[in-house]
C-alpha cells in the first residue's frame, strides 16, 4: 500500500489540504474504499507508509555508508538524500498540511518518534556504546530532533536552503553528532 500512501502524500502537496473523504482517497489511490480501510483504519494512517519508509530509508543511507566521514557529516550526508531535501518546496506543502491537522501532526510525530531508536541502533556502533544506552538513545533523539525542527523552519520559510538549516540544527547536537560521548551510561 505504499503507492497508495504516496498518491494520498501527493493529493495532500497538491490541492493544500486534508479536507479529503475515504471515497475520494481511496478512487485517488486506485483502489477500493474497502481495500483502503484495510490498510488504513483511519484517514490518517495513510500517511504512515510514506513516512515511515522515507525516515528508515534515510537511516539504511547512513548505515550503508562508508564510515571515513566524521558521525555529524555522515548524518548530514544521509539527510542529504532524503525525499523532504531533494524536494524541499514539495516537503513544505506537506508539512503544512499535517501541521494543519492535529490528527495528521500526530501521525507525524509518531513516525519521527518511531524512527529514534533506529537511528539509535544506527548510531551506536560508531559512538562506541549499546544501542539501548542512553548515549545512543539520546543521539537518536537529537538526530530526529534536529531534522524535524529543520523541516517546520524551512516550512515556514521556503526559501531557506534546507542543507544549511539541517547543518545548523546538528551543530546543537554537539557533541552526540561528534562522536564524543556523555559520561558513560
Amino acid at each position: 500500500m505504499a503507492d497508495a500512501s504516496r498518491a494520498t502524500v501527493e493529493l495532500f502537496i497538491e490541492s493544500g489540504s486534508s479536507a479529503f473523504s475515504v471515497p475520494e482517497l481511496a478512487a485517488n489511490a486506485g483502489v477500493s474504499e474497502r481495500t483502503f480501510h484495510r490498510y488504513f483504519p483511519r484517514k490518517e494512517d495513510a500517511i504512515r507508509p510514506f513516512l515511515r519508509g522515507g525516515l528508515e530509508r534515510v537511516i539504511d543511507i547512513f548505515a550503508a555508508a562508508e564510515s571515513g566521514l566524521p558521525l555529524r557529516q555522515a548524518v548530514e550526508a544521509a539527510w542529504a538524500e532524503s525525499w523532504p531535501v531533494k524536494y524541499p518546496r514539495e516537503a513544505a506543502g506537506l508539512h503544512v498540511v499535517l501541521a494543519g491537522s492535529e490528527a495528521l501532526h500526530a501521525v507525524l510525530l509518531q513516525e519521527t518518534l518511531h524512527s529514534e531508536q533506529r537511528w539509535a541502533s544506527a548510531l551506536a556502533p560508531a559512538l562506541g556504546v549499546g544501542a539501548r544506552s542512553a548515549t545512543a538513545r539520546m543521539a537518536g533523539a537529537a538526530v530526529v530532533a534536529a531534522f524535524r525542527l529543520s523541516w517546520e523552519a524551512w516550512s515556514e520559510q521556503p526559501d531557506l536552503d534546507p542543507m544549511v538549516v539541517i547543518r545548523q540544527h546538528n551543530e546543537l547536537c554537539g557533541h552526540l553528532l561528534e562522536g564524543r560521548t556523555a559520561p558513560p551510561d
